[in-house]
């Protein structure tokens, strides 16, 4: 069995046409809110406001080091990721959600890890 991969655009289905317009089979998909997944230092972030908020705690003097993608457990099973937990030079800490979009599931967990972990406090960005 050879593979030609000589396809005639008659010969793929409507369905697989539009999903390669809208790039899922080219590789360029979208995110589901429609930002632009950036790459910064061989990172991959969901979008541009990440990469750059990423960029700004590189720079911050008063970042004594930061973690990425920070997962929170809930009693139920589900792991929430935040995107930073940083740590200041004196001592301080905060978990920061970057948000170009306030997701209905976004509220929900953001809800959950306020009744489940009355110290943490999200800030958002």
């Amino acid at each position: 069995m050879g593979s030609n991969l000589n396809w005639r655009k008659e010969d793929i289905s409507l369905e697989v046409q539009k999903r390669m317009i809208i790039g899922e089979i080219t590789g360029k998909k979208k995110n589901k809110l429609n930002a632009r997944i950036t790459i910064v230092d061989n990172i991959k972030f969901q979008s541009e406001k990440e990469a750059n908020f990423y960029r700004e705690l590189k720079q911050d003097p008063d970042v004594l080091f930061f973690l990425r993608q920070v997962p929170i457990r809930f009693k139920s099973g589900i792991t929430y990721w935040i995107d930073f937990l940083v740590f200041y030079r004196d001592g301080s800490y905060k978990f920061v959600e970057v948000k170009g979009f306030k997701t209905r599931v976004y509220k929900m967990k953001r809800k959950l890890v306020e009744s489940e972990y009355p110290d943490i406090k999200v800030e958002e960005i």
